[in-house]
This record gives C-alpha cells, sequence and structure tokens, in this order.
C-alpha cells in the first residue's frame, strides 16, 4: 500500500515533478489494501499554453488566516509557506458603541483607542503573533477592514432585523476618518501591513454594501485623512468585490474605472463565482482581459480563492463546502484536487497573488472551507497544498501555465519549474515526460493509495 511519501527519481533536465492524483470514492475494505497497476498508455505531457497571460511576478499563493487562532496555529500555517498572509485584527467594530457622523480625526482616533483599550493585552498578543509570523515566513501582510462602525445614518431598525448595512452617503467622511485612525493606531502599536482593502465585499451585504462611486469617493477621502494627519497608508487594494462577476459594475465606463485605477494601488477580486454558478477560472479570465482592455498594468489580486461545489451534483444534494458537516465536499478526497486546480487555474489567468479561503474554520460560521476544521485537523486538501508549496518554496515563483487535457500546470520558479498533474478520478493515470516518444515509468504513474479512512491516490515529488 502506497502511502503519502516523496518518491526520488533522476531530475530530467531539471524538471521537478509534482505529481497529485485525488480519488473521488471511499473504496470497499478489500479494495482499499490493493496497489492498483500503472496503465500501459501513458498520456503524453505536456502541451502547456504558450506565453500564459503577464503577471507581476512573483506570483504569490497564500491564505486567510483567523488572528484568534494565535499563536497555536502559527507552526502550522508557517509549515504551508504562504508567500501572503490575510486577516483582519482588533475589535469587531460592527459591535461597538456608534462612531459619530460628526467624529473629526481625533475624535475617531480616539473612538479606535477607547475599542482597543478594552482588550489591550489581547490584541497586543494578536499583533505579536502576526510580526512571529511576517518573521518566520516573509510573508506579504494583507489587512482586511471587514467593516467600519455603525453610524446613526443606517436604518438601525431594519439592521436589527436583516442583519444588513448599506454605507449612506452622509457617513463617507467619518468612515474615513475611522480608517486613518484605525490604520494610525495598528501602526503605533506596532504592526505595519503591506496591503489593506478597506472594505469586504461592497458588491453584496455579507458586511457592508457600498455602491461603486460612493466607494471611489471613500477611498479617496481616507487617502485625504491619512495625508492631512500625516499617517502611513499601506498599498490599498480594491474593491474586493464578492464575486470577479461584479468587477465590471465597479469599473463601469472608462471614466469610473480611471478614477478607480488612480485611487487604487492594486486591483483586488474574490473568488466565490461558482457559488452563483458560473465558472471560476473561466471568469478569472474575463476579469483580466478587461481589467487589461482598460489599461490596468498593475497588480491584481484574488483575495478570496474557494471552491463550494466541485462536483456537479453538490449544489442540489446540499454537499458542498458551505455545509458544516461529514457531508461537506471539503471532507472528499477529491476536493484537494479540486482546490487546487482552481487556484493555479486563477494564477494562470494573470492573477500575481492567490489567497485561499482558508487555513482554518471557525466556530462562529457554519462553513468547512479550511485547509483545517474548526479542531484544527487537516482535511483532504492540506496534504497537496502542502506539498506543492514545498516543491515551490526554495523561490520566486514567475509563472503558471496550464495544460488541460492532462489536467496539468507548470509553475516556473526563479530555481526551477515544476509540474502539478491534478487526477479527480479512481483510476490512476500514467504521464510521460516525453511527448515525442511515450515510454511508461512506474515512477511517473498515480497509484491508489490509502491512509486512515481518507482514500486518496499516492501525491509525490518526483525529482
Amino acid at each position: 500500500m502506497i502511502r503519502h511519501g516523496v518518491v526520488p527519481l533522476p531530475r530530467i533536465a531539471g524538471l521537478g515533478v509534482l505529481a497529485f492524483a485525488l480519488a473521488l470514492f471511499l473504496a470497499a475494505p478489500a479494495l482499499a489494501q490493493a496497489t492498483r497497476a500503472c496503465p500501459v498508455d501513458p498520456r503524453p505531457c505536456c502541451a502547456f499554453e504558450p506565453g500564459g497571460v503577464a503577471a507581476h511576478a512573483p506570483i504569490r499563493m497564500g491564505v486567510n488566516i483567523w488572528t484568534h487562532d494565535l499563536p497555536g496555529a502559527i507552526g502550522d500555517i508557517v509549515s504551508i509557506h504562504p508567500k501572503a498572509l490575510r486577516f483582519a485584527i482588533g475589535p469587531w467594530w460592527k459591535t461597538e458603541e456608534h462612531l459619530p457622523l460628526d467624529a473629526d480625526y481625533d475624535a475617531a482616533r480616539a473612538y479606535v483607542d477607547r475599542a482597543f483599550a478594552k482588550r489591550e493585552a489581547y490584541y497586543r498578543g494578536e499583533i505579536a503573533s502576526i510580526r512571529d509570523l511576517r518573521q518566520r515566513t516573509g510573508a506579504e501582510l494583507h489587512l482586511v477592514i471587514w467593516e467600519p462602525p455603525l453610524t446613526e445614518a443606517e436604518d438601525l431598525a431594519e439592521y436589527k432585523k436583516t442583519k444588513t448595512r448599506k454605507l449612506d452617503r452622509s457617513a463617507a467622511q467619518a468612515t474615513a476618518r475611522f480608517y486613518a485612525a484605525f490604520l494610525a493606531s495598528l501602526s503605533q502599536r506596532g504592526l505595519d501591513v503591506d496591503i489593506v482593502e478597506l472594505s469586504n465585499e461592497p458588491d453584496g451585504n455579507w458586511n457592508i454594501g457600498i455602491d461603486p462611486d460612493l466607494y471611489l469617493d471613500l477611498v479617496a477621502a481616507t487617502r485625504k485623512e491619512a495625508q492631512e494627519h500625516d499617517v502611513r497608508l499601506p498599498a490599498i487594494a480594491g474593491p474586493g468585490v464578492a464575486v470577479l462577476t461584479s468587477l465590471a459594475r465597479y469599473l463601469g465606463p472608462p471614466a469610473r474605472s480611471g478614477r478607480l485605477f488612480s485611487l487604487v494601488d492594486h486591483i483586488s477580486v474574490h473568488a466565490w463565482d461558482d457559488r452563483i454558478e458560473r465558472d471560476i477560472v473561466g471568469e478569472a479570465l474575463t476579469a483580466k482581459k478587461l481589467l487589461t482592455e482598460r489599461g490596468w498594468k498593475g497588480r491584481v489580486i484574488a483575495s478570496e480563492v474557494s471552491v463550494t461545489f466541485p462536483k456537479p451534483d453538490d449544489r442540489a444534494k446540499k454537499t458542498g463546502a458551505d455545509q458544516s458537516g461529514p457531508e461537506a465536499a471539503s471532507n472528499r478526497p477529491d476536493y484537494g484536487a479540486a482546490l487546487l486546480d482552481v487556484a493555479l487555474g486563477v494564477g494562470a489567468s494573470g492573477f500575481d497573488t492567490v489567497l485561499l479561503w482558508q487555513f482554518r474554520d471557525i466556530a462562529q460560521i457554519a462553513l468547512s472551507y479550511g485547509l483545517t476544521n474548526k479542531a484544527g485537523a487537516r482535511r483532504p486538501a492540506y496534504e497537496p497544498w502542502l506539498k506543492m508549496n514545498e516543491a515551490i518554496a526554495g523561490g520566486d515563483v514567475l509563472s503558471v501555465r496550464h495544460d488541460a487535457r492532462n489536467s496539468a500546470y507548470e509553475i516556473r520558479t526563479s530555481t526551477g519549474r515544476s509540474i502539478v498533474f491534478l487526477n479527480r478520478s479512481s483510476k490512476p493515470v500514467a504521464y510521460s515526460l516525453d511527448r515525442n516518444a511515450p515510454r511508461i515509468n512506474p515512477n511517473h504513474c498515480s497509484f491508489l493509495g490509502v491512509t486512515a479512512n481518507i482514500f486518496v491516490d499516492d501525491y509525490a515529488i518526483l525529482k
């Protein structure tokens, strides 16, 4: 029986092959003990798409984390070699006292400091953990401010009933002062991040809805407040829409997209499009094409990427990763291949930062997207993500290219290249690295291997 491990092979012209093959089913006990023979008709590999889509190297593969999992989860997070980390930190602002609409910058700063003072030691511990993670990983730090405090401009009675929010224009100036004050407060407490998203998913109602033109006014006002009060602003990424298909609305006519490009340092989007029955990678390609047509030449960040329905019937059967029970797709062996396929597909579309949602699930939200569950136990996707990042950890990722026929990706780094094979079928697949003269090498074959109750084809780094 083959278990997870490393299979040594002579290096082939400097090529490292990272092979992942994940079974789709739970085998019967008799079959579980068997090792399948390698097919005699290997697939020739690989015909990668020429050139790929230009991105701003290095391409960063990272993950979203929750600070209340720290410092206990630091070791596990370090082990997956993240190049970027996204997190929120500090008070949960919508539960704090209302922010006065007439608050000037000093009043906003006092408001922020009062909230921090309620649990000062705890928040300083979170900051210390983030600083430790940065030191141990060298990861780029992405801060997300989920939503600003409530103000009297909102219909508070409606909010109590629906728990949905929409930013009113009359609250924009106070909100901008709050953002500047919050970032200054974090810096004063020893945390300077690289990138900030000022709001999470303004196109929806997960946190707070913000119309496109109001969003731009809010970013402009935040920049003005920071400049007037000598606040160091991180690079601003936005608009951070929930689905790639929403980006077109925030780009709008050329005048609006031109203003967006002048106000943000990086474009950020989230990739939850399979929840609205759209193809994530297809929409990523469309979004990148639209940005290029509008003249955007900077970084494009996918700050939340995951897969809800890896199989066509997961939606109807309610077995997606948006469920919290054992039936959730993320507890199946095939989920790791689906997750890598989307993450690498987004990277191959020209996005230069891909941040998985998420490292660990939290008790407050009944979802199962984490590489680990709420107790910290590893899900099937953990090992493929770990192995891929181990293979590319030694250098900067310069490009990701796709071979759709073989479900394979080429990852070129500053120190070499690796190939990731993704096999979601229950049958092993043989690959030949010589497309002109296919040959069988059992070390290029995906065997069915079993560990405990998880039925996963062996994934090995072949060097």
